[in-house]
């Protein structure tokens, strides 16, 4: 029911679950914020609308927001910036002489969708079982990733470890620590981040330097998408991989 304080209608607002609003992402520009059923939502990736921060959200919330991103991405208006931040990420990796890459959260579009890449072991992990079981039927190792969830990978295993648009999700101390158990002491993890306000991002920070990952912060010199910049961890912080990519992601936006 509308309540007194709600903003006028707009009759194409859908509710995909608690918390999550959304509307076409075709149609004009949406309002930084919307008043619907007394609560106060804040837009996000063009057209959905999330009634607390991206971080904060449950492991559902997050699930009905990357449904709804998978189901209408060709169809936002700044689905480009995906496209450019993407191929960054691509051109890097494709500089570096590593053997195996786990890539975080790809949903079912991971960065290397057959087996036409170089990596002698590529793997991936998502919170979403759907694209896990998708992935997986493709010949892709891919392993549920939840809060909680270890991951099925030998100690100092992964050479690379690549997180494209998740960190702005909520990130458990397990999952962290996960990361950190499987990188090489002398491999790298490379990730971008936006959305997190200041504070939220020094707490990330911390809990990845607690657990021994030392994080060097570069920032979109192209100004993809809001407060947006790439983070780059290691173990080493004279690692020569993290060098490389530091390099890489620095250089490609001189580039631009």
């Amino acid at each position: 029911m509308k309540k007194a304080d709600d903003d006028p209608p707009l009759c194409e607002l859908k509710k995909a679950t608690n918390g999550i609003m959304y509307i076409d992402p075709a149609g004009p520009e949406r309002p930084e914020t919307i008043r619907c059923e007394g609560k106060t939502y804040s837009r996000f990736m063009d057209f959905i609308y999330i009634s607390k921060s991206a971080e904060e959200l449950s492991e559902d919330e997050v699930l009905a927001v990357n449904k709804l991103r998978e189901q209408f991405i060709q169809k936002m208006p700044h689905w480009e910036i995906n496209i450019s931040v993407r191929a960054k990420f691509l051109r890097v990796i494709d500089s570096l002489v590593i053997n195996s890459v786990l890539e975080i959260g790809p949903d079912s579009n991971p960065l290397f969708p057959d087996s036409g890449h170089k990596f002698k072991e590529y793997f991936t992990a998502d919170l979403d079982l759907e694209s896990v079981d998708l992935l997986s039927s493709k010949g892709i190792k891919s392993f549920h990733f939840n809060l909680n969830a270890p991951l099925p990978l030998p100690d100092s295993s992964i050479d690379l470890v690549v997180a494209l648009f998740v960190f702005q999700f909520p990130i458990s101390i397990q999952q962290i620590k996960e990361i950190r158990r499987v990188v090489k002491p002398d491999g790298a993890v490379m990730a971008n981040v936006y959305r997190r306000d200041q504070r939220s991002r020094d707490e990330l920070r911390a809990q990845f330097l607690e657990v021994g990952l030392h994080c060097k912060v570069i920032p979109d010199g192209s100004h993809l998408c809001r407060d947006h910049e790439y983070w780059c961890l290691s173990v080493n912080e004279d690692s020569n991989l993290l060098r490389v990519v530091i390099e890489g992601m620095t250089n490609n936006d001189r580039e631009k």
